[in-house]
């Protein structure tokens, strides 16, 4: 059995021109976790929790194995931004923050607690 767990998200205003804002970052822990009888499994109930492709997912992220990041384009709600507030957002005209969600994927394996 697979299990992603530790999900630290970490946002920045995206201005479409400057790029990231480093003075409006913001992090947070959130309590939720993932599982699958196989480790494609518990990516897959990952990418089908976030609206996201496949693509949008990087394993061993950062050169660290296990760590999968998501990174989406969220609007100040902390909601996936659609297709129209991205166009409102090249235009300038839309807020939109960079998000990525960090996560570790384990191996569970049972044992016996026998004494």
């Amino acid at each position: 059995m697979y299990k992603i767990e530790g999900v630290m998200k970490f946002v920045e205003q995206d201005d479409y021109k400057m790029g990231c804002l480093p003075e409006t970052e913001q992090h947070m822990e959130i309590d939720i976790s993932f599982s699958g009888a196989t480790k494609q499994e518990a990516i897959n109930k990952l990418v089908d929790f976030y609206g996201v492709d496949h693509e949008s997912i990087w394993l061993d992220s950062c050169d660290v194995t296990g760590r999968i990041d998501v990174q989406v384009m969220e609007n100040s709600h902390g909601l996936v931004a659609c297709e129209s507030e991205i166009e409102r957002w090249k235009n300038g005209h839309c807020v939109l923050w960079l998000a990525t969600y960090m996560h570790t994927l384990y191996k569970v394996e049972t044992v016996s607690a026998k004494c």
